[in-house]
This record gives structure tokens, C-alpha cells and sequence, in this order.
């Protein structure tokens, strides 16, 4: 999957796949969409607090699946 476009319209299912095929990780998926996200925002200002750090910490711990 390339792109940070395909993966914000990625459903949570082929995520899932995707991880289980280690082709993605949930870290890279969050930098991604948080880098989708700082592209976007000055367009659509929809967003008063963005927690980058908060995010990937959290995607850290959970990067893990059996």
C-alpha cells in the first residue's frame, strides 16, 4: 500500500490484514494520517488540538499483534 491517500481510505478490516502481514505497522499508519492531517488542516481547520505525541506513544504500545 503506498500512500498516505489509500490508507485514510483504508477500512479497519484490510488494516487488520495488513498489520497480520506485517506490511504495515500501526505506527506508520498513525504518521501517516497525522501527516495527512497537518497537509490538510490549514485547508479545512476542523481540528483545535492535534496530540501527535500522545498518538504515537499510544501506537507504540499497541504496534504488537498475535
Amino acid at each position: 500500500m503506498s500512500g498516505d491517500q489509500n490508507i485514510a481510505y483504508t477500512s479497519a478490516v484490510s488494516l487488520l490484514e495488513l498489520y497480520r502481514k506485517r506490511a504495515l505497522s500501526p505506527v506508520e499508519v498513525t504518521r501517516l494520517l497525522l501527516d495527512r492531517l497537518d497537509a490538510l488542516q490549514p485547508k479545512i481547520n476542523a481540528f483545535c488540538i492535534i496530540d501527535r505525541d500522545g498518538a504515537l506513544a499510544r501506537q507504540g504500545v499497541g504496534a504488537t499483534l498475535e
